[in-house]
């Protein structure tokens, strides 16, 4: 698969007292985006819905991942 493109398409800034995984589940990726994940993403159910939907991502684990 070829991606359109390598550069950023959108951010969501918020006042900081937001989670970040609250955010993230809100988004709609268009079909076959790559998506950076933080830790603080940590939601298996929300990846698994990721990769049902071929949105693919990377993230660094926890360690007790």
């Amino acid at each position: 698969m070829i991606h359109d493109s390598y550069s950023t398409v959108f951010v969501n800034v918020t006042e900081g007292k937001t989670k970040n995984i609250e955010v993230g589940r809100t988004l709609e990726f268009p079909k076959g985006s790559l998506v950076a994940i933080d830790r603080g993403y940590n939601d298996y159910t929300w990846h698994k819905q990721l990769i049902e939907k071929w949105i693919f991502f990377v993230a660094r684990l926890k360690s007790n991942a």
